[in-house]
């Protein structure tokens, strides 16, 4: 009845089914089965068969053994577990509870999990075996011998993909103790476990973490809102760095991950521990300011950069936004033209009114403070207005802004001031081109304006200088006014020709235009015109916008953009103008009544002011008038007219020369009968009407009378029968208006008459120096103009003081009549057919008949003379005394 003590009767092992058998036995004897224990097992319960009773842990006493045998005599033995769970450590509602290495109420298991069983049992046999969790999470290895040496170890397989994404959880050994893994070394393991023999122990404890994500953007907040909102109206930043903490602090804490924003400002951090506390730590991008930051699902945010998420759910927290500020450069390209008022005229400032260029391309270049080349264009909208957005804080040297090309449409500018806005920048010197502002240093965020480009449209000023020949202060079509060409004008800035900027010079052309083109709008300019040698200042006409700045000046105030034009500068050229006329009283002066003399060639030479060389001709009108017009002063030595060599005719007579009158602007005239006639040094001023240039004109005076047989010595020749004495010298003298003396001499004509004819205008005597033959001193008569006549007993006979001071004077009858003393006595012979004593048609003469002349004359002396008629019949004794 013991296994200590009694003959050993056999010793046998269980079959592969665990049975036995002792045959051979003797029935009826007592024995006692002694079970040797089997390695790793622990002892169970012994079940006695036939006629058995427990002998002990491990024996069994059948007594009396039956011939039948004893069956039955069982002996159990307890083999241990190992059970646990995969599970996730995460509790919800229940923070403290997460990831705290034990399966809380509510946390689910993780089904189809592979858990491998591995190790060396205590019989020396190689453990191997694997299982699958349950739809709870749970798994059991059964049957298990206590652990060899090393124990077992327990290892967990990677979760199936359905159930879901997790992260490595505390790993927890449970009753039979062992080793964990650490966490996220996997696989997950708990190994030396020492498994006692028959031991079930549980709680060996896989816990996961659901894999969750913690996410968001960065993004630029161009509105300014404090909120994203989609592209374009808010911007993402690529490639900002973010760092994930654990805990709340970025100071602190494990750095868990880096990453960056993509393409699009997103990032993420994921397979992270739901449940945790973390910290998303932004590194400020270069070059953006600060902007707001919205914090995602259990996020808070306690500085600019930072974003705090406790108990991170399951779910991950997304939306974890960082917002930033860009900065914005603006301003205008415009026409800085004052908009109507003058003060505001390129003073570099956009005023009210000042008009926009549009389509003009700016460009933004240099450095941002990311180290990033800047290279950006826009243009200018309908308002001269441009943006550069989402811009960086400038780099070293700052920004640089930069004006292009206005276009063509956009009409014609000049470059005005640049000016720079807020942040500051260096601006190019006005027509420096092309316009820029550099080195703006634009911070971090700032919006900056007012970076202006001024322009000044470019307009003209012009005008005309005239000749205002009708005087009438307003320019007229040529010919009435005349043009001056090669006139300088002088362009100033403001209001005067002795102070300002000289924007320009300029000279007329040909048809005395000028222009200056390429002037800013709205400026106010004066224009200032160099007086033109040899003329005299007339009127100045303003134009558009134009106003009087004296004798030679214009002044253009607030000059449009269309232009002043009309700008017009009159000046006076002089004159110089006569007459050739009939001098009648021979003063000099051409009185009421005196006729002019047309068709006189008059000839104008000299040097003018301008030193050109002046030679014209004209003729005089019907009335003796002529003109020298559009003359501009005269130069050194004066101009010179002349009349023509040749002495003009008046009314088909010659004319001598008679006085020469030098008018208004002086001059030297020729003596009288020095031809030509002229009239020199006159001394032209300029403008000046120079009138009274004449030229005195006269017809020749002259004298007639006879010398005759005064039969009836009464003084007047009575024809026929007082007849002209033929041959008769008469002498001519006296003194002409010149204060010559003049003598002439003629002789009397067959008829007895004679004249002095073509001699100036003077006093003159005629003198009869020799009696005639065969008379004696009759009566001397002064003639029809006057004079005094000798006496009759006064010889030689003289008529004095005849008075021919009158152009064209004649004196008639100025007569020598003599009392015959050769008186002759004639008559004829002839055939008087009729008888009726007067000698008609037909009744011829009759030649060579003697006639016989006697007597005694006056004197006392006897007379007798002989002669024979002629072929006529005709007979004269010639030369009798009375």
């Amino acid at each position: 009845t013991s296994c200590s003590a009694g003959t050993v009767l056999g010793t046998t092992t269980t079959d592969a089914d665990g049975n036995y058998s002792f045959t051979g036995v003797a029935a009826g004897g007592t024995y006692t089965i002694c079970e040797t224990q089997p390695t790793g097992y622990a002892d169970g319960t012994v079940n006695p068969g036939t006629n058995g009773s427990s002998g002990g842990t491990n024996a069994i006493t059948v007594t009396n053994l039956p011939a039948s045998g004893s069956t039955g005599n069982h002996f159990a033995e307890r083999v241990g577990s190992l059970a646990g769970s995969v599970y996730v450590d995460f509790s919800a509602s229940t923070p403290a509870n997460t990831n705290n290495g034990v399966r809380d109420a509510g946390e689910a298991g993780i089904a189809g999990v592979t858990i491998t069983l591995t190790g060396t049992d205590a019989a020396g046999g190689a453990v191997n075996r694997t299982t699958t969790t349950d739809a709870d999470g749970n798994y059991t290895f059964e049957d298990l011998l206590a652990a060899g040496a090393g124990g077992y170890t327990v290892t967990e397989g990677t979760i199936p993909p359905a159930a879901g994404s997790f992260l490595d959880g505390k790993t927890t050994a449970g009753g039979a103790g062992g080793s964990v893994t650490p966490v996220n070394t996997l696989p997950s393991a708990i190994s030396g476990i020492a498994l006692g023999a028959g031991v079930q122990t549980t709680n060996y404890l896989f816990g996961e973490l659901p894999s969750a994500s913690i996410g968001g953007t960065v993004y630029i907040d161009k509105n300014r809102n404090d909120t994203i909102d989609p592209t374009p109206t808010d911007g993402r930043i690529p490639g900002v760095t973010l760092t994930l903490r654990e805990g709340t602090s970025c100071s602190a804490g494990t750095v868990l991950g880096t990453t960056t924003t993509d393409a699009d400002g997103r990032y993420a951090f994921n397979n992270l521990s739901a449940g945790l506390n973390y910290v998303i730590c932004e590194t400020p991008p270069a070059g953006y300011a600060d902007g707001t930051v919205n914090p995602g699902t259990n996020g808070t945010s306690s500085t600019a950069n930072t974003i705090a998420i406790t108990n991170l759910p399951a779910s991950g927290s997304a939306n974890n936004n960082f917002g930033a500020l860009v900065g914005r450069l603006t301003g205008s390209v415009y026409q800085d033209t004052g908009a109507g008022t003058p003060a505001n005229f390129n003073n570099g400032i956009r005023d009210a009114g000042e008009p926009g260029i549009a389509g003009v391309t700016i460009t933004l270049t240099g450095t941002d403070a990311a180290g990033g080349a800047v290279n950006r264009t826009t243009t200018t909208d309908a308002d001269g207005n441009y943006t550069f957005e989402d811009l960086l804080a400038a780099g070293a040297g700052g920004y640089t802004v930069t004006e292009g090309t206005i276009p063509p449409a956009a009409g014609s500018f000049l470059d005005g001031k640049t000016t720079a806005g807020g942040a500051g920048g260096s601006v190019t010197p006005v027509n420096t081109l092309p316009s820029a502002i550099s080195g703006i240093a634009l911070g971090a965020g700032v919006q900056t304006t007012n970076y202006l480009f001024g322009e000044l449209p470019s307009a003209s000023i012009g005008g005309t200088v005239y000749i205002d020949k009708n005087r009438n202060d307003t320019i007229d079509p040529t010919p009435t006014d005349g043009r001056i060409p090669g006139v300088t004008l002088t362009l100033r800035e403001g209001t005067s020709c002795s102070a300002g900027t000289v924007l320009g010079t300029t000279t007329t052309d040909a048809d005395g235009n000028y222009s200056f083109t390429g002037v800013a709008a709205g400026g106010t300019y004066t224009i200032c015109e160099t007086q033109p040698t040899g003329y005299a200042d007339g009127t100045v006409n303003p134009g558009t916008n134009g106003s009087s700045g004296g004798t030679n000046a214009i002044t253009v105030t607030n000059l449009p953009a269309s232009g002043s034009t009309g700008n017009h500068f009159a000046e006076r050229v002089g004159s110089l103008a006569g007459s050739v006329y009939m001098d009648a009283n021979n003063d000099g002066q051409r009185q009421p009544g005196e006729s002019g003399i047309g068709g006189v060639t008059v000839t104008l030479t000299g040097t003018d002011a301008a030193g050109n060389v002046v030679n014209r001709t004209t003729t005089t009108d019907a009335d003796g008038n002529y003109r020298f017009d559009d003359l501009l002063a005269a130069g050194a030595g004066g101009y010179t007219v002349t009349e023509q060599v040749s002495q003009p005719t008046f009314e088909g007579k010659a004319t001598i020369d008679g006085r020469t009158t030098a008018g208004g602007a002086g001059g030297s005239v020729t003596p009288v009968n020095t031809l030509p006639s002229a009239i020199r040094g006159i001394a032209l001023g300029a403008g000046v009407q120079g009138t009274g240039y004449l030229f005195g004109e006269l017809l020749s005076v002259g004298l007639s009378g006879a010398v005759f047989i005064d039969l009836s010595n009464d003084g007047i020749q009575q024809l026929p029968a007082d007849l002209g004495l033929a041959g008769v010298t008469i002498d001519l003298t006296g003194t002409d208006d010149l204060g010559a003396a003049v003598t002439a001499t003629t002789t009397t004509a067959a008829d007895g008459t004679y004249s002095f004819i073509g001699l100036r205008p003077g006093t003159y005597t005629v003198t009869e120096p020799t009696q005639p033959v065969g008379t004696v001193n009759g009566l001397t008569t002064a003639g029809s103009l006057g004079g005094t006549a000798t006496p009759v007993a006064t010889l030689p006979s003289v008529i004095s003081g005849i008075p021919l001071v009158t152009s064209g004077a004649f004196s008639t009858g100025n007569n020598f009549a003599e009392v015959p003393n050769n008186s002759g006595i004639g008559g004829r012979i002839w055939l008087d057919l009729d008888n009726d004593g007067v000698i008609d048609a037909g009744e011829n003469g009759i030649a060579g008949v003697t006639v016989t002349l006697t007597g005694t004359d006056t004197i006392g002396r006897p007379i007798e003379r002989t002669l024979t008629t002629d072929a006529q019949g005709g007979y004269l004794f010639e030369q009798l005394a009375p």
